[in-house]
C-alpha cells in the first residue's frame, strides 16, 4: 500500500479512537444548536439459503428507528484576550493575544482555518493540505511551508516556523503534544468523529482565533444546508442501502461512530455497515449478505480507473450478484470529490449533498456520471442554485 494511501487511511482510522470534550464558553450572546437525526434499519431474513429484505409495506409498519446523534449545546461569545478554552482532549488552552502564525497538521483543520478567513495566518501545513486553491498559491510563493506527513509529526519542523498556535488532530496526533509543548509551542487539539464534532471543531478554532462570529455563521450555514438535504429525503419510505469504501484491497468502510456514517444518514441513506464500530475491514461475504444498492468508492492513493474499480469489485466472490453491481450503481469519487467525504471539515454540507444526489438521482432530477472529481461543485452547487 503506497505511503500516501497509508497516511490517508491512518487519518480515517485514528479519528475513530475518540476523546470526550466540552467547549467552555461564557455570556453574553447565546446560540443554541440542536441536532437530531434518525436512520431506518432495514430487516433482513434468510429464506431458503438466500438473504432477502422485507417488503416495503412491512418495512413501514415494522421499522426500527435509532437515534443517530442528539446534541444540545449552548455556545456563548467568548471574551477578548486572554481567551481560555478547553480543547477536544480536555486540555485547558490559553490564548494570550492575537494569533498571527498558525501551523495546521491535517487537511481538515487547514480547511477550517481557511473557511474562517484566516488563510493569511498560516505559515505551515501538512503535505496533504491542498485546499482551497489559494493555499497552493501561498505555498508556491513561499509564504506557507510544508511540514511533512501526518504520522509521525515532524515537531522540529513545526517549531522552526515559530507558530503562535499549532492546530492538530486529537485522535491522530495527540501523542505529539508533550514534545510540541517541550519546544514551547501552544497546541490546540480538535476531533472530528461525527457531524456534531465538525461543528464543534469549527467553533473551537473560531474561538481560538477570535473569529467567533465567523465560526457561528459558518456552522449555521452548514447546519441549514444539511437540514435541507435531510428534509428533502424525509419522504423516502425505504432508505437506499449504501456502502462507502475508502480502500479496496482489502475493503475498508465506515461503521457506526464515524462522521462518514453521519453523512450517509444525513443524506437519507442506510449504511449497511452501521452495526460495526468505527472504520472497519470487511470481506466479500459480509458485503454480499447486506446487498448494497449503491457502492461509492473514494479513491486516494489507488491509481485506478472506473472500469478497474468495477472489475475489482466483480472479482470478489458473490459481489456481481449484489444490486449495486447488477444495476450499475457503482460510483468512483476522486480528487476533491473524495476529499469532501474523507475530510471532516467545512465542506461537509457539499459531501452530504453529493451523497444524497448519488443515491436519489430521480428525487433531484439529475443524472450523474459514474466518476466525479474536482468538478463536484458543478453538480452540488449547480442544483442548489437552480432550486433557489
Amino acid at each position: 500500500m503506497p505511503k500516501k494511501a497509508l497516511a490517508a487511511l491512518a487519518v480515517l482510522l485514528a479519528i475513530s479512537l475518540g476523546f470526550n470534550a466540552y467547549l467552555a464558553t461564557t455570556s453574553p450572546r447565546t446560540l443554541t444548536i440542536t441536532e437530531t437525526l434518525t436512520s431506518t434499519v432495514l430487516r433482513t431474513e434468510t429464506v431458503g439459503g438466500e438473504t432477502v429484505t422485507e417488503v416495503v409495506e412491512r418495512t413501514i409498519t415494522a421499522t426500527v428507528t435509532e437515534t443517530l446523534a442528539t446534541t444540545s449545546t449552548v455556545f456563548t461569545e467568548p471574551p477578548r484576550y486572554p481567551i481560555t478554552l478547553v480543547d477536544s482532549l480536555g486540555r485547558e488552552v490559553v490564548i494570550e493575544g492575537p494569533v498571527e502564525r498558525i501551523v495546521s497538521t491535517v487537511p481538515s483543520n487547514t480547511e477550517i482555518i481557511a473557511a474562517l478567513g484566516a488563510l493569511d495566518l498560516l505559515v505551515g501545513v501538512d503535505d496533504f493540505s491542498d485546499y482551497p486553491p489559494e493555499l497552493l498559491e501561498l505555498i508556491e510563493q513561499g509564504r506557507v511551508e510544508r511540514i511533512g506527513g501526518n504520522i509521525p509529526l515532524n515537531v522540529e519542523k513545526v517549531a522552526e516556523l515559530e507558530p503562535d498556535l499549532v492546530v492538530i488532530s486529537a485522535g491522530l496526533q495527540g501523542g505529539a503534544i508533550p514534545k510540541l509543548e517541550e519546544l514551547g509551542l501552544r497546541v490546540l487539539a480538535v476531533k472530528s468523529e461525527s457531524l456534531s464534532d465538525i461543528y464543534q471543531a469549527i467553533l473551537l478554532v473560531g474561538k481560538a482565533l477570535d473569529r467567533w462570529s465567523e465560526a457561528v455563521s459558518l456552522v449555521e450555514e452548514l447546519r441549514s444546508r444539511v437540514q435541507e438535504v435531510w428534509m428533502r429525503t424525509g419522504a423516502v419510505e425505504v432508505k437506499r442501502r449504501v456502502m462507502v469504501a475508502v480502500w479496496l484491497e482489502p475493503v475498508w468502510t465506515a461503521g457506526n461512530n464515524t462522521y462518514m456514517n453521519d453523512l450517509i444518514t444525513s443524506a437519507g441513506g442506510y449504511n449497511i455497515f452501521q452495526d460495526l464500530q468505527g472504520w472497519a475491514e470487511v470481506g466479500a461475504e459480509a458485503i454480499v449478505e447486506r446487498n448494497p444498492q449503491v457502492i461509492i468508492v473514494t479513491m486516494h492513493g489507488q491509481d485506478l480507473s472506473y472500469e478497474e474499480v468495477v472489475e475489482k469489485l466483480r472479482s470478489m466472490p458473490g459481489l456481481s450478484g449484489t444490486d449495486a453491481l447488477k444495476n450499475g450503481e457503482v460510483y468512483l469519487l476522486v480528487g476533491q470529490a473524495a476529499d469532501i467525504l474523507e475530510r471532516p471539515g467545512p465542506r461537509v454540507a457539499d459531501g452530504v449533498m453529493l451523497l444524497s444526489m448519488i443515491m436519489y438521482q430521480e428525487l433531484y432530477g439529475v443524472s450523474l456520471p459514474k466518476m466525479i472529481g474536482d468538478d463536484y461543485l458543478d453538480y452540488v452547487r449547480g442544483l442548489e442554485v437552480a432550486a433557489s
